[in-house]
């Protein structure tokens, strides 16, 4: 797909604005003409609202529920609901259940065997949509359906800690755990996805999965618990949606909502600033784009800029093929950092609005203080340490300065990332330069958003270049279970194939620790040990950012834990 570099967007944008400032400031009609006869007062029209998102973030394989990431749960949040939500602060609420079980209210309890038992309540008014009241019984049919191998395989690390689920009634619904697990009541969207047990129950249990996998009832047909339902959906073009009028948390203030799939994002921020879009969600815009609107649109009162310091980007490398020059030796992976001049990255491509980071947790989080007082290892950019580590690894480089590995063959190495994003085409320039510079042949391939970037990402022969999320859950993408692979459709957050049986155990004991202090100490070394194995490639900060046509409200900024706009569409509105 073709890009347009972000200095280029910027002229436009300048050429835009100054359009809508002379369109703003020109002068109405002169005066009032002769009155006419009063008619009869219209009916109000509805209110509509317009989202724009990336061609590439249309729900796909698995439709509405389970049809891709962060991008393609906008819709999901729209037209479903899980047991709770993070709010803008990254605090639990409620939202299918009365209230979010914990320890002290009694819902949650720690046994003497070390299993637990959570106690959901689910809220007596919540229906799907065609007006079936939601049981426990289509909760327990989401967590049969969405980790099934053969069919979606979503949830699965989390899910597979799960020993079962039953429901002692119609609104309980009792979690039994093999082992402490310290999330075990954030139970949205991502982990577990209750299904209609009367409308796919049949389905799944007659054994024909392939009939539930093409059932329209997870597309056209979506049946949901959310404040929207589904009106059409023309693929590659729109998703048209309207106001649950019994949406167990009120009525939405829009009646009307159309989710439109605008090309790269070049398009995108040039339909925003023409008016053709209201909203743009989180995950379609990147820092470099976000800064051009905030200076040349935001600055008229065109609309708002709403950051969210929620994503870091980083590098996955490729294990899988262990004869690869990097694969075997975190000293050649450290040196690979070490060439790519990252800080000059952030300035050029970013305008500094980035920062450097190296680790995978929030820069508040505890563990990330301890992991730094027991050392971590220098990833300044140093080419002479680089070349230094590359020598010592058993690499050499020949007369023309190209590197040879140990058995004299030589060191290309491929980049990728998703081409639909300006900024990511940038970086892997600039990666790649800084890694020919040094003697290495690096290539770049910028994915097309008619590439599934999943099993793209599991195959490079070198480095895949995407978003991560801080906090511990970042951690899973090196953990065995998590493996991408053909038989789950590539989507296993382990992308690159990496395989360690002490840090599947380091990486589970931080997540079965309920003591704060302990898990602290764990997860330092869980930070650590990844870093000094050099386990991915660290890159940069990258903000989330939504951005919110003048006169809208209810767009709030996201949390690391849910990258999500539309977690609170209902209160959205418009003047």
């Amino acid at each position: 797909m073709t890009t347009v570099p972000a200095g280029r967007i910027s002229r436009i944008l300048v050429a835009l604005v100054m359009l809508l400032t002379a369109a703003c400031a020109s002068p109405g009609p002169a005066g009032p003409g002769p009155e006419a006869p009063s008619a009869p007062a219209a009916p109000a029209a509805p209110r509509t609202l317009i989202l724009g998102q990336q061609a590439g973030e249309e729900p796909k394989d698995g439709g509405i529920p389970y049809g891709g990431g962060a991008g393609s749960s906008q819709t999901a949040y729209m037209l479903h609901a899980g047991l709770v939500v993070y709010d803008e602060n990254g605090s639990l609420q409620p939202w299918a259940a009365q209230r979010v079980p914990t320890i002290e209210n009694g819902d949650w309890k720690i046994n003497p065997d070390n299993t637990m038992e959570v106690t959901w309540r689910l809220r007596p008014d919540a229906m799907w949509h065609d007006g079936t009241p939601f049981s426990a019984d289509d909760v327990i049919l989401g967590f049969k359906v969405g980790p099934d191998p053969e069919l979606f395989a979503r949830g699965t690390g989390v899910i597979n800690q799960i020993s079962e689920m039953t429901a002692p009634d119609p609104k309980t619904l009792v979690i039994r755990w093999k082992t402490p697990y310290i999330f075990a009541n954030a139970m949205a969207l991502d982990t577990v996805v209750p299904l209609p047990s009367h409308l796919l129950g049949p389905l799944y249990e007659s054994g024909n999965k392939q009939a539930l996998v093409s059932s329209s009832y997870l597309t056209d047909d979506w049946v949901g618990l959310g404040p929207y339902r589904l009106k059409e959906w023309v693929r590659g073009g729109f998703i048209d949606v309207v106001a649950n009028d019994q949406y167990f948390l009120g009525r939405p203030k829009v009646d009307q909502m159309t989710v439109r799939f605008v090309g790269d994002t070049s398009a995108l921020v040039l339909r925003a600033v023409g008016g053709d879009v209201d909203v743009i969600p989180v995950g379609s815009l990147k820092l470099a784009e976000a800064n051009s609107l905030k200076t040349q649109w935001e600055a008229i009162g065109a609309g708002t800029v709403i950051p969210s310091p929620s994503r870091l980007r980083a590098g996955r490398w490729q294990f899988r093929d262990a004869s690869a020059p990097w694969a075997g030796d975190p000293r050649v992976r450290q040196a690979l950092v070490q060439l790519i001049d990252r800080q000059g990255i952030v300035e050029t491509i970013f305008g500094g609005l980035a920062s450097v980071v190296d680790v995978l947790l929030p820069q508040e989080d505890a563990a990330l203080t301890l992991a730094r007082q027991r050392g971590l290892p220098g990833l300044a950019y140093n080419p002479t340490e680089a070349h230094r580590l590359l020598a010592a690894a058993g690499l050499s480089r020949g007369t023309d300065g190209a590197y040879r590995t140990a058995s004299g063959g030589p060191f290309p190495i491929e980049i990728q990332a998703q081409s639909d994003i300006n900024s990511n085409v940038q970086v892997l320039q600039a990666m790649a330069n800084d890694w020919k510079t040094a003697g290495i042949d690096a290539t770049t391939f910028a994915i097309p958003g008619s590439i599934d970037w999943h099993e793209s990402g599991a195959r490079v022969s070198g480095v895949y270049i995407g978003g991560s999320t801080p906090g511990y859950d970042a951690y899973n993408a090196f953990v065995t279970s998590q493996l991408s692979a053909e038989s789950n459709r590539w989507r296993g957050s382990n992308m690159g194939g990496y395989s360690n049986a002490a840090f599947d155990q380091l990486v589970a004991r931080v997540f079965n620790t309920t003591g704060s202090s302990e898990r602290d100490q764990l997860a330092a070394e869980m930070a650590k040990t990844s870093l000094d194995q050099m386990l991915y490639l660290p890159l940069h900060s990258d903000d989330d950012t939504a951005a919110v046509r003048s006169g809208v409200r209810g767009v709030t900024k996201v949390t690391p834990k849910q990258r999500i706009s539309t977690w609170n569409v209902h209160q959205w509105s418009r003047e």
